[in-house]
């Protein structure tokens, strides 16, 4: 007699079966698939079930999120229009009310600015120093966020605080050449000359042979030689 086959059917009374397991007898699956199946029956089900929600769930929040940022968007856009006595509470306000969205981080730069604006230094800074703290390496922020905490810092008088600031700005290459006036400036601030002529001379040495004999290259350069006189002879 020969072995019976996965793919024989065995009889079952159709009373016995559900709608899932007609199914599956309905696209001609094999036995051992079904009677897994029935065997296992409650876990499929919560299985299936926990699957939808997750699907659903995800839907939803995607939906929400979307919303979530048109709604900030149009805030901002509404709050930075209306009148400047107002901009303030405005601004807190949409923090408040659409946390960590782009949106709340513009709203609290802004803010900073403003303080910044109404000559608070000190405030400045310590505002730009928490954003950067929310902002990583690679977060085309992170530069202007830099310079903005290091014009604050010199404003206030903290040259050294400055200076760390445009060290730390030294290494985003766009910025190089403010990070190496600024860095020189506070220096000179501080009448340290020798490190002020140390900073023209190293920005100098890794600009020569960039330049093409023409355009802003060379005019760095001159720029940069008529500060290292200049230092020179003050000292």
């Amino acid at each position: 007699m020969a072995p019976s086959s996965v793919f024989e059917k065995k009889h079952i009374d159709p009373s016995q079966m559900g709608k899932i397991e007609s199914l599956l007898l309905h696209f001609n699956l094999p036995m051992p698939v079904i009677e897994g199946y029935r065997a296992h029956r409650a876990l499929i089900h919560t299985g299936l079930i926990g699957l939808i929600v997750l699907v659903v769930a995800l839907s939803l929040y995607d939906s929400w999120r979307s919303e979530r940022i048109e709604k900030s968007a149009s805030a901002l856009a509404t709050a930075l229009s209306q009148e400047k006595s107002k901009l303030s509470d405005n601004l807190a306000r949409l923090m408040d009310s659409y946390p960590r969205t782009n949106a709340a981080l513009w709203a609290e730069i802004e803010l900073a600015r403003l303080e910044m604006e109404k000559k608070d230094y000190t405030k400045a800074a310590s505002a730009y120093e928490v954003l950067l703290d929310k902002v990583g390496d690679g977060n085309p922020l992170r530069p202007p966020l830099l310079d903005a905490l290091a014009q604050a810092q010199q404003a206030a008088g903290k040259y050294d605080a400055a200076i760390a600031a445009y060290e730390k700005l030294q290494k985003y290459k766009p910025y190089q050449i403010i990070a190496c006036m600024g860095l020189g400036g506070q220096y000179e601030a501080k009448k340290e000359w020798d490190k002020a002529i140390a900073v023209y001379q190293a920005y100098k040495a890794e600009m020569t042979g960039q330049a093409d004999g023409q355009g802003a290259g060379n005019e760095t350069l001159a720029m940069l030689d008529e500060k290292i006189q200049l230092l020179r002879a003050r000292k």
